[in-house]
């Protein structure tokens, strides 16, 4: 019986909004992803064990948080692979992510985006708010696929300050959807780094599969992740 879960949510890709130019020479990424990930009961405390596992496995000396960014492709596969191994060992993780291509947005919102003029909604304030929308479709879809008493979530600490996020997730969850769950927004501490790599990698996979369409990361956790797609 699953009475509580804990989840974790980073994203990958950056938040610009250049898009008539390739990524990486002079334009922005096309794609937006975050992923959550979840231990449900007291299955959140593999995460610090999979990054332990990492570090040995890769013969780290520094404890510092390892991003998708700076990662070896061995260190990524590892990653991944331990995530995989996790789950396929324990169902109560589970994995799920929400992918944005930025070229389809609504009208309104991408030009608003791109303008940056004054009457328009500022980049940096449409970046919160779609991070937030999609952190919400992601803890709705496991709130649907379970029945959960508590949910506690942290963000990554680019988002920990931004309250948008706990307003449209319990406009989502609680005033939308009627859920009974209870949410429990976790402020950021160090014991929480292992559960937002774990978050960060799985992004990287998601994102790198639809940036430069290379699914070899991705596949390692395929069968494990569900993929919410948002625009």
């Amino acid at each position: 019986m699953v009475n509580s879960a804990v989840g974790y949510l980073d994203e990958c890709g950056d938040a610009g909004w250049k898009l008539d130019k390739p990524y990486q020479a002079g334009g922005s990424s096309q794609y937006f992803v975050v992923s959550l990930v979840v231990g449900m009961n007291t299955s959140y405390r593999k995460f610090d064990r999979i990054i332990s596992k990492l570090h040995k496995l890769n013969h780290w000396q520094s404890r510092h948080e390892k991003k998708w960014a700076t990662m070896s492709e061995k260190g990524r596969v590892d990653c991944l692979n331990l995530i995989a191994g996790a789950i396929a060992a324990n169902p109560e993780i589970v994995l799920y992510t929400a992918v944005m291509q930025k070229s389809r947005l609504p009208p309104n919102l991408h030009n608003s985006a791109q303008s940056g003029q004054a009457g328009s909604l500022p980049r940096k304030s449409l970046s919160h708010l779609l991070y937030a929308t999609m952190m919400a479709s992601m803890v709705e879809q496991f709130l649907m696929d379970r029945d959960i008493d508590s949910f506690s979530y942290c963000p990554d600490e680019l988002n920990e300050n931004t309250r948008i996020l706990d307003s449209i997730i319990e406009y989502q969850i609680i005033l939308k959807n009627r859920h009974k769950t209870i949410l429990k927004r976790m402020n950021f501490s160090k014991p929480m780094k292992p559960g937002l790599t774990c978050a960060d990698i799985v992004a990287g996979a998601v994102w790198e599969a639809r940036e430069n369409n290379n699914p070899y990361y991705f596949n390692i956790i395929s069968e494990h992740i569900k993929v919410i797609e948002i625009f």
